[in-house]
């Protein structure tokens, strides 16, 4: 028998693969209600990290979408942002969205949260601190 969490977990799980795999806005909407009241759950969320990061750099024309996967990265709290953002370049896609009259400005909030989020982190926000990135909030 599986456990509890265990099923929390695969099913989660599924629903990330499911919204990945047909681009669907509203199985994504449903996973950041998930981040955001279900904490416990915030290991499952760490695995797809890198990968919400990335399609919401491509997200292009559906900024419904890019809301949603930035929204669920704001209840994102892991040590693993570091990484993942080198890798990714998140300074830069951050900066772009601050440009003036770049992004909406659902985006923008939601780009302003992210940033406190991933500052949790002493070393990342002495990254922060010292980028231009300060200079455009």
């Amino acid at each position: 028998h599986l456990s509890i969490r265990r099923q929390r977990q695969m099913c989660i799980r599924d629903r990330i693969n499911r919204a990945v795999k047909f681009n669907d806005t509203l199985l994504f909407k449903v996973s950041r209600n998930i981040a955001q009241f279900a904490p416990s759950t915030i290991e499952t969320f760490e695995r797809y990290l890198e990968q919400y990061i990335i399609m919401s750099q491509h997200c292009g024309e559906n900024t419904d979408l890019q809301v949603e996967l930035l929204g669920t990265m704001v209840y994102m709290h892991t040590d693993k942002w570091d990484e993942v953002m080198h890798r990714t370049n998140l300074i830069e896609y951050l900066h772009n969205n601050f440009v003036n009259g770049y992004a909406e400005d659902d985006i923008v909030l939601e780009c302003v949260m992210l940033v406190a989020t991933i500052c949790r982190n002493d070393e990342i926000a002495q990254h922060i601190a010292s980028s231009y990135l300060i200079k455009m909030l």
